[in-house]
């Protein structure tokens, strides 16, 4: 008897290239919204933070306003990483939480 492998690469892609088009799709939206977002954010705030501090020297306010830009990096590239994990690990704690059905 000829036994079907139906798990292999090619049939779920092939299963679901409509899906993975979409995934992928949103998967770039997102990426440039995030781009445009925090990139209006990074100025505000160095405008902002530049302003606030127009009485110091050039090195503090230099300094400052590097440090503005890394906020605004490690909220960027950082933050959506963690929440990520910890849906993730939220997910698999009520998975294995759960009680299983079969009694």
């Amino acid at each position: 008897m000829d036994e079907v492998n139906p798990f292999t690469i090619k049939t779920l892609l092939g299963a679901n290239k409509l899906s993975i088009a979409f995934t992928w799709a949103l998967v770039v939206a997102r990426r440039i919204y995030d781009t445009r977002a925090f990139g209006k954010i990074r100025v505000n705030l160095g405008l902002s933070v530049a302003q606030k501090l127009a009485h110091l020297p050039i090195s503090t306010r230099n300094a400052r306003l590097d440090m503005s830009r890394e906020l605004v990096d490690f909220l960027e590239n950082d933050i959506p990483p963690l929440m990520t994990a910890i849906i993730q690990l939220v997910a698999a704690l009520v998975i294995l939480t759960k009680p299983s059905g079969s009694g």
